[in-house]
């Protein structure tokens, strides 16, 4: 009876933390719309009455908060795919080290541009699994414009992969500013911001894109995991095992976590 009653209570806590992500969530969607919505219609609406009038300029506001609606919008979706089941992934035999490069490709030039390095660590002999290349594009593409974002000028941002006990482990290492021990729990939940104000000023995406790689990851029947040290960096592992259905979660234990920068 006591065993009974301690399962009860921590489904009870559960289904209380569940039910409150999700109000969470709705309130946060919400004020993600409302943002662009917001400057669309101001714009729209001070044309219209012909108190603005319609430049290149303004029209290029407006088509850029469409663009961040839109994004809103294809995340959500490849959320509720995820929810559902229902993200579909094309798996190929994929070169790990092919896939680093293309994402350092990719990213080059921003780089370049904030004066950070791009480093690849491809040392390691690594053998190609059944991935989905598009995917795991898009999982680097998150993972690059946050650390990019969070890399001051002359800091570094290392791309490595490894091989070991049945699994490809995957690392984004970065010399940036570092992520509280107090967020780091909670930074591939959907929506969930360490500092709003500033991640508002500098219009920081949707909130979703951490999320989603998550998502992509458990998907492949992978894991993932961040570590980080305020002011020193931050290191993101994930781990796909070489077949589907693989147990990565042991692969990833076995191998070992990742060092911070």
């Amino acid at each position: 009876i006591g065993e009974l009653a301690q399962s009860f209570n921590r489904m009870s806590r559960e289904l209380a933390r569940s039910n409150n992500a999700r109000r969470q969530m709705t309130a946060d969607v919400a004020h993600e719309l409302r943002t662009p919505l917001t400057v669309i219609s101001g714009y729209v609406e001070s044309m219209r009455d012909g108190d603005l009038a319609p430049t290149t300029e303004r029209m290029d506001v407006i088509y850029s908060e469409i663009e961040r609606l839109q994004d809103l919008v294809g995340d959500l979706r490849v959320l509720s795919q995820a929810d559902a089941g229902e993200l579909n992934l094309l798996l190929e035999p994929v070169d790990a080290h092919s896939l680093l490069r293309q994402a350092a490709a990719a990213f080059s030039h921003q780089a370049s541009q904030n004066g950070v390095a791009l480093a690849l660590d491809t040392s390691t002999p690594v053998p190609s699994i059944p991935m989905d290349e598009g995917r795991l594009a898009q999982v680097f593409a998150n993972l690059l414009s946050n650390a990019l974002r969070h890399t001051s000028t002359g800091g570094t941002i290392t791309l490595g992969a490894r091989y070991a006990d049945g699994a490809v482990t995957f690392k984004v290492q970065d010399t940036g500013e570092g992520i509280a021990p107090e967020d780091l729990p909670y930074i591939f939940d959907r929506l969930y911001r360490a500092d709003k104000s500033r991640t508002e000023m500098h219009g920081e995406g949707t909130g979703l894109g951490l999320a989603i790689v998550r998502a992509i990851i458990e998907a492949h029947g992978g894991t993932i995991q961040a570590d980080s040290a305020v002011g020193q960096g931050t290191s993101i592992t994930f781990t796909i095992p070489d077949r589907p259905g693989g147990n990565a979660a042991e692969a990833a234990s076995s191998a070992g976590k990742p060092q911070n920068t």
